[in-house]
């Protein structure tokens, strides 16, 4: 029974020692911290994978762009060739300032690089983000050091408004009258059956 107990005792401590982990499933091992969190962007943050170990936003690396994205939602057509050629992956300096080429819209997907950066960095990973951009984000804060790149895979996902009340068709509208007229006219014949009876 004693070793049973102390059995028990063991697996529970090595179980609180094991760290939770965010969304990771990169097959490179993750570098810095653990895993990326919400907090990282001081905008609203709804999802992030990473940091996956390495620089992952390149045209070397689409699967792996692709597994990351996925992980926060998004499905991605591979198209690197075409993201570099519109402007949305582009190099930073290291600020925890990011100034973005283009205004950001609604909810968008993007990547970020880490390099180095020093006792407040990543490292060297990459993480993926889904974030709610609002109506014009033009510029964002970073927790941490080192960012040398950005990709942005989509912007613009705004939720549709709500279908205006529907109207009827020229076609109803005839329906519902020549209705109208049908009941109107078993009304007119019960009344004149009723008086005769």
């Amino acid at each position: 029974m004693r070793k049973l107990m102390l059995g028990v005792a063991a697996v529970t401590c090595l179980a609180g020692a094991v760290p939770a982990q965010a969304k990771n499933n990169s097959p490179a091992p993750a570098s810095g911290p653990i895993a990326c969190s919400l907090s990282d962007l001081n905008v609203t943050t709804l999802d992030c994978s990473g940091f996956y170990s390495g620089n992952l936003l390149s045209n070397a690396t689409r699967d792996e762009q692709f597994a990351g994205l996925k992980d926060v939602g998004f499905t991605w057509d591979k198209n690197f060739t075409g993201l570099e050629a519109a402007g949305l992956k582009y190099n930073l300096t290291d600020s925890k300032t990011v100034g973005l080429h283009q205004t950001l819209t609604g909810i968008t997907f993007l990547g970020i690089h880490f390099g180095g950066g020093g006792p407040n960095g990543v490292g060297n990973g990459t993480g993926f983000y889904k974030i709610d951009a609002g109506s014009s984000l033009t510029s964002f804060l970073v927790k941490f050091q080192g960012i040398s790149n950005i990709a942005i895979y989509s912007t613009g996902n705004v939720a549709p408004p709500p279908p205006p009340a529907a109207v009827p068709e020229p076609a109803m509208w005839a329906l519902l009258i020549s209705g109208f007229g049908l009941i109107g006219a078993a009304a007119r014949r019960r009344k004149r059956t009723a008086a005769f009876a």
